[in-house]
Protein backbone atom coordinates (compact mmCIF):
# COMPACT_ATOMS: atom_id res chain seq x y z
CA UNK A 1 0.00 0.00 0.00
CA UNK A 2 1.61 3.33 -1.04
CA UNK A 3 0.61 6.38 0.97
CA UNK A 4 1.36 10.05 -0.01
CA UNK A 5 2.72 12.21 2.38
CA UNK A 6 2.38 16.05 1.80
CA UNK A 7 4.29 18.13 3.87
CA UNK A 8 3.76 21.54 2.55
CA UNK A 9 0.34 22.97 3.85
CA UNK A 10 -0.19 24.74 1.39
CA UNK A 11 -0.10 21.82 -1.18
CA UNK A 12 -2.94 19.55 1.55
CA UNK A 13 -5.10 23.08 1.33
CA UNK A 14 -5.18 22.93 -2.64
CA UNK A 15 -5.98 19.68 -3.03
CA UNK A 16 -8.78 19.46 -0.43
CA UNK A 17 -10.35 22.70 -2.93
CA UNK A 18 -10.07 20.52 -5.90
CA UNK A 19 -11.95 17.47 -4.07
CA UNK A 20 -14.81 19.78 -2.72
CA UNK A 21 -15.10 22.04 -5.86
CA UNK A 22 -15.09 18.56 -8.12
CA UNK A 23 -17.70 16.74 -5.43
CA UNK A 24 -19.76 20.25 -5.46
CA UNK A 25 -19.74 20.35 -9.41
CA UNK A 26 -20.63 16.13 -9.56
CA UNK A 27 -24.01 16.84 -6.45
CA UNK A 28 -25.21 19.52 -8.89
CA UNK A 29 -25.28 17.33 -12.32
CA UNK A 30 -26.70 14.54 -9.91
CA UNK A 31 -29.25 17.06 -8.05
CA UNK A 32 -30.31 18.33 -11.71
CA UNK A 33 -31.21 15.02 -12.83
CA UNK A 34 -32.70 13.80 -10.22
CA UNK A 35 -35.03 17.11 -9.89
CA UNK A 36 -36.25 16.83 -13.78
CA UNK A 37 -37.08 13.06 -12.72
CA UNK A 38 -39.22 13.43 -9.75
CA UNK A 39 -39.80 17.13 -9.67
CA UNK A 40 -41.60 17.83 -12.84
CA UNK A 41 -44.26 15.62 -11.96
CA UNK A 42 -47.28 18.06 -13.77
CA UNK A 43 -48.81 16.00 -16.58
CA UNK A 44 -50.85 19.08 -18.30
CA UNK A 45 -49.18 23.03 -18.89
CA UNK A 46 -50.75 25.93 -16.48
CA UNK A 47 -52.74 28.52 -17.33
CA UNK A 48 -52.98 31.93 -16.05
CA UNK A 49 -56.16 32.81 -14.71
CA UNK A 50 -57.62 36.51 -13.79
CA UNK A 51 -60.42 37.08 -12.10
CA UNK A 52 -62.48 35.81 -9.17
CA UNK A 53 -63.68 32.14 -8.75
CA UNK A 54 -66.58 31.92 -6.07
CA UNK A 55 -65.92 28.68 -3.43
CA UNK A 56 -68.85 27.02 -2.17
CA UNK A 57 -68.99 24.06 -0.12
CA UNK A 58 -70.87 22.53 3.30
CA UNK A 59 -68.50 22.75 6.69
CA UNK A 60 -68.77 20.20 9.47
CA UNK A 61 -72.11 21.45 10.82
CA UNK A 62 -73.54 21.27 7.34
CA UNK A 63 -73.45 25.38 6.81
CA UNK A 64 -73.13 26.60 3.60
CA UNK A 65 -69.49 28.70 3.25
CA UNK A 66 -68.94 31.11 0.28
CA UNK A 67 -65.81 32.63 -0.48
CA UNK A 68 -64.42 34.56 -3.39
CA UNK A 69 -61.13 33.91 -4.42
CA UNK A 70 -58.79 34.75 -6.72
CA UNK A 71 -57.77 32.53 -9.71
CA UNK A 72 -54.06 31.61 -9.91
CA UNK A 73 -53.99 29.28 -12.93
CA UNK A 74 -55.93 26.39 -14.08
CA UNK A 75 -54.81 22.59 -16.29
CA UNK A 76 -57.48 20.71 -17.52
CA UNK A 77 -57.33 18.68 -14.84
CA UNK A 78 -57.58 20.90 -11.66
CA UNK A 79 -57.61 24.80 -11.06
CA UNK A 80 -55.57 27.39 -8.50
CA UNK A 81 -56.50 30.00 -6.38
CA UNK A 82 -55.54 32.05 -3.49
CA UNK A 83 -58.56 32.44 -1.09
CA UNK A 84 -58.73 34.30 2.51
CA UNK A 85 -59.93 31.72 4.72
CA UNK A 86 -58.51 28.18 4.80
CA UNK A 87 -60.80 25.28 2.97
CA UNK A 88 -60.57 21.71 4.51
CA UNK A 89 -58.07 19.14 2.37
CA UNK A 90 -60.24 16.30 0.77
CA UNK A 91 -63.62 18.81 0.86
CA UNK A 92 -65.75 18.89 -2.56
CA UNK A 93 -66.73 22.23 -3.59
CA UNK A 94 -68.21 23.67 -5.96
CA UNK A 95 -66.35 26.53 -8.28
CA UNK A 96 -68.57 29.07 -10.19
CA UNK A 97 -66.61 31.49 -12.47
CA UNK A 98 -66.87 35.33 -11.40
CA UNK A 99 -68.83 35.47 -14.45
CA UNK A 100 -71.56 32.66 -13.64
CA UNK A 101 -71.39 31.17 -17.04
CA UNK A 102 -69.09 28.32 -15.77
CA UNK A 103 -69.42 25.71 -12.65
CA UNK A 104 -67.20 22.45 -12.02
CA UNK A 105 -66.57 20.61 -8.51
CA UNK A 106 -63.54 19.84 -7.31
CA UNK A 107 -61.68 18.06 -4.12
CA UNK A 108 -59.26 20.30 -2.20
CA UNK A 109 -55.57 18.81 -2.74
CA UNK A 110 -53.74 21.06 -0.24
CA UNK A 111 -54.66 24.21 1.20
CA UNK A 112 -50.79 26.66 2.29
CA UNK A 113 -50.64 29.61 4.62
CA UNK A 114 -48.81 32.21 1.73
CA UNK A 115 -49.30 35.71 3.14
CA UNK A 116 -52.46 36.85 3.83
CA UNK A 117 -54.27 34.21 2.42
CA UNK A 118 -54.55 30.42 1.46
CA UNK A 119 -52.80 28.99 -1.40
CA UNK A 120 -55.24 25.97 -2.28
CA UNK A 121 -55.17 23.58 -5.16
CA UNK A 122 -57.87 21.55 -6.47
CA UNK A 123 -58.81 18.69 -8.88
CA UNK A 124 -62.05 18.34 -10.74
CA UNK A 125 -64.30 15.47 -9.81
CA UNK A 126 -67.55 14.48 -11.26
CA UNK A 127 -70.62 16.45 -9.27
CA UNK A 128 -71.44 14.74 -5.98
CA UNK A 129 -74.51 12.94 -5.66
CA UNK A 130 -77.21 14.43 -3.92
CA UNK A 131 -78.97 12.39 -0.55
CA UNK A 132 -82.05 12.80 0.97
CA UNK A 133 -81.67 13.57 4.80
CA UNK A 134 -84.76 13.02 6.74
Amino acid sequence: METIVCTNFLCSTASMELDVAGLKATFLEHWRSFYFLVGNRRHFERRALSGDVIVTYSNLHYETVKHRCAGINASPRGLAVMCPEAIPVDAVVQLIADSGQSAQFGRVRYCCRHYLGFHIGFEFVPAPKQTVQH
